[in-house]
């Protein structure tokens, strides 16, 4: 789908708020037909796991960071709305997921179809380093780390 919010200034990233529920399940493309994603938000909303990206009062997508997977800190939910992708807001909330998790290593995964996330770990300096069979039948699910402070490719650290 096409972008249709104009690119203009870095989304600001701030912790959710209950106020934000509507907005969130707005954005999230399983929220809208599905109760138990939303009260899934609800959930991440109040136990403060879920930043947002806003831009002039217009919330653009969320990130979740929590510690359920098998108690790391993970990155279990990265949401852009449809008509803000591709303005690096995924990136931006990636980024302050990276920055939040300080000097912890920050596990994600995504669907092996998710080529625009996988490109985006990979630039953000997150390994695939392995794989889950069976969750999203035909559709693996890959499992992505951050480690702070690894020695990238280019000869620059994380």
């Amino acid at each position: 789908m096409a972008s249709t919010l104009r690119p203009a200034t870095t989304p600001r990233i701030r912790p959710a708020l209950d106020d934000d529920v509507p907005a969130l399940i707005a954005i999230d493309t399983v929220a809208r037909t599905d109760t138990g994603r939303r009260r899934q938000i609800e959930h991440w909303v109040g136990q403060a796991e879920c930043l947002v990206a806003d831009r002039g009062g217009t919330i653009l997508g969320y990130a979740v960071i929590d510690y359920s997977f098998f108690e790391r800190r993970f990155l279990a939910m990265l949401m852009v709305a449809e008509a803000a992708r591709r303005q690096r807001v995924g990136r931006t909330l990636a980024k302050a997921a990276v920055a939040a998790s300080g000097e912890q290593v920050l596990w994600t995964s995504c669907n092996v179809s998710n080529h625009p996330v996988q490109a985006l770990f990979a630039a953000e300096g997150f390994f695939e380093c392995g794989r889950i069979e069976g969750l999203d039948p035909g559709d693996p699910e890959l499992i992505w780390r951050y480690e702070p402070g690894k020695l990238l490719s280019s000869g620059r650290t994380m």
